[in-house]
């Protein structure tokens, strides 16, 4: 995983609020880093379908830093 998607991985775990869909957002984002079935990170087709999942449910979260981390989310997960 490159180093700045993970940077803003752990941005969301860390900045966005808690609660309503950012909770799932963070969710997800516990799962891309630490996989369900053996704990390593995802990768590939996997990993891309979970961004999708994590930036949709960040629709609530606002600010430059929300934007930033939004953008680095869409840029991986094309």
């Amino acid at each position: 995983m490159e180093n700045e998607l993970r940077q803003a991985l752990e941005a969301v775990l860390k900045e966005a609020p808690t609660g309503g869909f950012n909770q799932y957002a963070k969710s997800y984002v516990e799962a891309a880093l630490h996989h369900p079935y053996d704990g390593s990170e995802m990768e590939g087709e996997e990993l891309r379908v979970q961004l999708l999942y994590i930036y949709s449910n960040l629709t609530h979260w606002r600010g430059a830093r929300a934007r930033e981390v939004k953008a680095i989310l869409k840029k991986y997960s094309k």
